[in-house]
């Protein structure tokens, strides 16, 4: 496939806009050579997962605010999900954090050096088949290379990038049609380069918090209201989105938190951080449009350069 054609794909699936690349005869090393591997002041990551809710729309911003800090301060996102905010923003160091275990195994291998074999069509059938074998490594392996790279080929294959599992950690979302470019392998040991001083984390977000200090730029992008789903053993309720409040209201460096723009959420953070309203336009939303377009997100702030 030529690079060009790859670039897209990969863009097109994660849900955000395609960078120019840099033609590079030799396949294992075209991804160094594209615009997101150039000097992290100049050009963030793609991330390579498609994910519900992910931030790339909002990564210029991110990189605005975080470009004065850059020499001085490391970047922390601190409900990591894709990765699309650290990746975007491209910091020298810092941290990714997030309470799903099976993307926590993910993001550990995509920073050592993964390679996603051809997992076959994007059908039902195999779709069903790489679920069950995901599944089961769930239960006898699941930090190995293997459930790492079922988890990028079933992101791929999923509806919305869905990856929602039960208490038990068995995978229940459905995909298995859309695009039919996913029928190869993938190379994605140009990461471990640009990634190597972050850590990868797993811990409940007030933990993170409370280490951050002075010399930190803490980005907060919790679950939405009323989201289905679970964090930790329970749900993201009014009391955690308080608590997310009270966690960036404590933290003593720089501090961006965004959200639904609901009545109740502008109100939790008006009297303390700098607000504005925003709402992806249409075309930087990827598969997850018809979900978000019609609703406008908060970014909350407070920082002093």
């Amino acid at each position: 496939m030529p690079m060009e054609a790859a670039w897209a794909v990969l863009k097109a699936v994660a849900g955000q806009p395609t960078f120019p690349v840099t033609h590079h005869s030799h396949p294992t090393r075209g991804l160094a050579a594209m615009e997101g591997f150039k000097p992290r002041s100049i050009a963030g990551l793609p991330t390579p997962l498609n994910y519900y809710g992910g931030k790339g729309w909002l990564v210029p911003q991110l990189r605005e605010l975080y470009e004065p800090f850059r020499d001085t301060h490391s970047f922390h996102d601190v409900f990591g999900g894709s990765g699309a905010a650290i990746m975007g923003v491209n910091p020298k160091h810092g941290s990714w954090n997030d309470t799903s275990s099976p993307l926590v195994n993910f993001q550990r291998h995509l920073k050592r050096g993964l390679t996603i074999p051809n997992f076959g069509p994007n059908t039902k059938d195999n779709y069903k088949q790489l679920k069950d074998r995901y599944n089961h490594l769930q239960m006898t392996d699941p930090h190995s290379v293997e459930a790492a790279q079922l988890y990028f080929a079933l992101n791929r294959r999923g509806h919305s990038g869905l990856m929602e599992h039960n208490k038990q950690g068995r995978l229940m979302s459905s995909g298995g049609h859309g695009s039919p470019n996913l029928e190869r392998a993938f190379d994605l040991t140009s990461y471990k380069r640009p990634m190597h001083r972050w850590k990868i984390d797993n811990r409940d977000f007030r933990d993170v918090m409370r280490g951050l200090g002075r010399n930190s730029f803490g980005y907060i992008d919790p679950p939405y209201p009323k989201r289905q789903g679970q964090y930790g053993q329970g749900g993201f309720g009014d009391e955690l989105q308080t608590a997310v409040r009270d966690a960036a209201l404590a933290h003593p460096g720089p501090v961006v938190v965004s959200n639904y723009a609901t009545p109740e959420m502008l109100e939790l953070y008006q009297d303390d951080f700098d607000i504005e309203t925003k709402t992806p336009r249409q075309g930087m939303l990827g598969a997850n449009k018809r979900i978000t377009q019609q609703i406008p997100e908060m970014i909350a702030r407070r920082i002093d350069e």
